[in-house]
């Protein structure tokens, strides 16, 4: 059985690790920020209005990092298109 096991293409794992990267960033920055509000919320009274603050501030703080991932990845030059470009 251990002689047909497949050798996983080099292209599938750098995918699937900036993939996984940028889903683990914006969720974890959602989680962190709604949490974090959450517990203010809890404190001072104020339920829900931090927690839907620290929500979009979440949201917004992951879509900043996986921006930056992806410049920082075109600067790398490791992401690159496999598409055939059609000439007419």
């Amino acid at each position: 059985m251990g002689r047909y096991r497949r050798k996983l293409d080099p292209g599938f794992l750098e995918a699937f690790r900036f993939y996984s990267s940028v889903a683990m960033r914006i969720g974890l920055s959602l989680l962190l920020g709604f949490l974090a509000g959450y517990a203010l919320d809890f404190r001072l009274k104020t339920q829900p209005w931090l927690a839907i603050i620290g929500f979009f501030t979440g949201a917004g703080l992951g879509s900043w990092s996986v921006y930056d991932l992806i410049k920082l990845t075109l600067k790398k030059g490791k992401l690159k298109s496999k598409r055939i470009r059609r000439t007419k």
